[in-house]
């Protein structure tokens, strides 16, 4: 295996590639660089090596079907070629136009999102969505005056990368730890975060909190949008919940006898969602998957 796919997988594994979005198009940049520089198979040869590539590259982070998805697609037609050459000229071209598929996506949710803000409300969000994060910054664009709270995120801290990304555009953010959220919940009155998997039944995986965020949200009333491109559907039975390293809670040496648990994702119950915002409009949580397959038949 090249040695870039390799650090690439090492990166994504390790959390130095984070987001969804990311981890789908660095994942794709892994293995596009193995099918384009490995020489010298049969037709038969090459494509089995690209599945192993695809299985080796999706289990870096198990809860990500965008990256499933998305190398599944590439797979797919791949096997409509006939010739080596030509499975690497459409690898290339398939990186290429998912590039520019997702940031077009990006601008899509940000009009969409952005339409439910009003002057006046008072948003939470939680983790770092760079779609949540571009529907608020769209909203600010648009001349709407509103504040935003964001959780911190423990254990790693990806709130501090919302707030950051949201006072450069001169919005009215305040960070707050995330068991303040029950404090703050009675003002709030929309709740836009990002998302990284919708299940069959249109329950939302996304980072751990999120859960807590939803239940208060419903208690008081707040509106809930997870920011979630369709490609994001997992059709799995199951959605495995990654379990991430105890140190990045606590060193075990110094709790003996104590266990540690870190879980990276909370499932939500679609009860608790109002609709979410995506690339083609407002969808109802139990229609997400019907639209998805609709979308990528």
């Amino acid at each position: 295996m090249h040695k870039d796919v390799k650090q690439i997988c090492k990166d994504i594994k390790e959390l130095n590639i984070q987001g969804a979005r990311n981890i789908a198009l660095f994942g794709l940049k892994a293995f596009v660089i193995e099918g384009t520089t490995t020489n010298k198979m049969t037709r038969g040869t090459y494509l089995t090596h690209l599945k192993k590539t695809s299985d080796f590259i999706k289990v870096q982070r198990t809860t990500e079907p965008m990256l499933i998805n998305l190398l599944d697609q590439a797979l797919l037609h791949l096997h409509d070629l006939i010739t080596i050459k030509e499975m690497k000229q459409y690898l290339i071209r398939f990186n290429k136009q998912t590039k520019i598929n997702f940031q077009n996506n990006i601008k899509k949710m940000a009009q969409v999102g952005a339409k439910l803000i009003k002057n006046g409300d008072t948003i939470l969000t939680i983790c770092h969505s760079s779609s949540a994060v571009a529907v608020l910054i769209e909203a600010k664009k648009q001349g709407k005056k509103f504040k935003v709270y964001a959780c911190e995120t423990r254990p790693r801290w990806q709130g501090h990368l919302t707030v950051k990304d949201l006072a450069k555009h001169k919005i009215d953010v305040t960070l707050m730890v995330d068991s303040a959220t029950g404090t703050f919940m009675p003002n709030v009155n929309k709740v836009f975060v990002g998302g990284d998997a919708v299940n069959y039944k249109g329950d939302l995986v996304n980072k751990i909190g999120t859960k807590m965020v939803a239940f208060m949200a419903k208690h008081e009333k707040a509106k809930f949008y997870p920011c979630v491109e369709l490609l994001k559907l997992d059709s799995r039975k199951k959605i495995p919940i990654e379990e991430r390293n105890q140190l990045e809670v606590a060193n075990p040496k110094r709790f003996k006898g104590v266990k540690i648990v870190n879980p990276a994702f909370d499932l939500i119950p679609h009860e608790y969602i109002t609709k979410y915002v995506t690339e083609i409009g407002l969808v109802i949580p139990t229609k997400f998957h019907s639209v998805s397959i609709r979308q990528f038949k």
